[in-house]
Parts: C-alpha cells; sequence; structure tokens
C-alpha cells in the first residue's frame, strides 16, 4: 500500500485569547523534511484544517480544532499496510524526536482508511508501537468517501485471491 498525507495548521480567529504557544518556524521543519514537508516554500503553504469531529482510538470525539497553534499532519493509511504506513509513522516519530522540545508542537494524526478492521483497540495498539502521542481516527463507512474526497486521497477494497481477505488501494502521494 501507498498513503496520502496532508498538513495542516490549524487557526480559529473566533476563539477568545488563548495563550500562545511558539509556533514552529519553516527552518524548524525543514532541517528534518521528509515527503512533502520538503517541498514547502512558506509557511503560508500550510492550510487551516477543515473542521471535522472523529472518534479516536479510546472512541472519544475529538476535533480538529483541539490542536490550535499546532501543525497538523493528516496521513491516511490502514494499519495492515505492509510498507508505506509503518515507514511514514516512523519517519514523523523521528521528525519529533529530532525537533525536540519544539516536536509538541507537530500533531500527527492517522485516519484510517479500513474502519472494517481497524478497531479502536487494534488502532490503540498500532500507534503504541510508534507514539503515544500519535492520534488515530477513525471515520464511518459513511464519512470516509467525503474525507477523503476533501484531502484527495485515493483508496480501493481489493479482494484477494484469499477467501475473506483484502487489501487497500491507496494513494502514493506523501
Amino acid at each position: 500500500g501507498a498513503g496520502g498525507l496532508a498538513m495542516s495548521l490549524y487557526a480559529n480567529h473566533r476563539q477568545k485569547a488563548q495563550p500562545q504557544t511558539t509556533p514552529v518556524a519553516k527552518s524548524d521543519l525543514a532541517r528534518f523534511a521528509v515527503g512533502p514537508l520538503a517541498a514547502l516554500e512558506t509557511p503560508s503553504e500550510l492550510k487551516p484544517a477543515p473542521e471535522y469531529v472523529f472518534r479516536d482510538r479510546n472512541g472519544t470525539a475529538v476535533r480538529f480544532s483541539a490542536f490550535k497553534g499546532k501543525v497538523v499532519v493528516v496521513f491516511f493509511g490502514y494499519t495492515q499496510c505492509p510498507d508505506f504506513c509503518p515507514t511514514t509513522l516512523t519517519e514523523w516519530l523521528d521528525v519529533k524526536k529530532r525537533l525536540g522540545a519544539k516536536g509538541d508542537l507537530i500533531q500527527p494524526v492517522f485516519i484510517t482508511l479500513d474502519p472494517e478492521r481497524d478497531t479502536p483497540s487494534i488502532l490503540k495498539a498500532y500507534m503504541a508501537a510508534f507514539d503515544p502521542s500519535f492520534l488515530a481516527l477513525v471515520p464511518t463507512l459513511d464519512e470516509l468517501p467525503e474525507l477523503a474526497k476533501r484531502y484527495k486521497v485515493y483508496y480501493k477494497k481489493v479482494i484477494t485471491d484469499t477467501p475473506g481477505n483484502y487489501t487497500m488501494d491507496h494513494s502514493a502521494g506523501t
């Protein structure tokens, strides 16, 4: 499989003043850039995250607005992906570590493309293998097509020769 990645900076100017956090400068991110992060020319290329409400791996409702002031790295994949998904999550763990304290200003969000198999308990165990701060979200089968369209992510369930088994074909963009 392969994965799709989008980055967003959530900004909500209608809320009351909140304590300010130190923003992640492009120069900080560029030092450890991977994939599309390396191609950013200016911080203005970070787009506001559309507001969504999801269930996380614990079943808790999560809104992107909860990450105001952070760079939200949105990654689409599935836990049974043999290559790209775990590799990308490992790269984001490395980026966070190499940024030191500023790494806390990056919020990786893994959105499953396989909500039929990626149950909250499976996602909880999967994300624990990378970093407990990485968020795993589970859209419903009804929510997934609109979400994938908004983030320009291709995905398709592919039935294999093994009865009852399938894989997920998905975007290769990073």
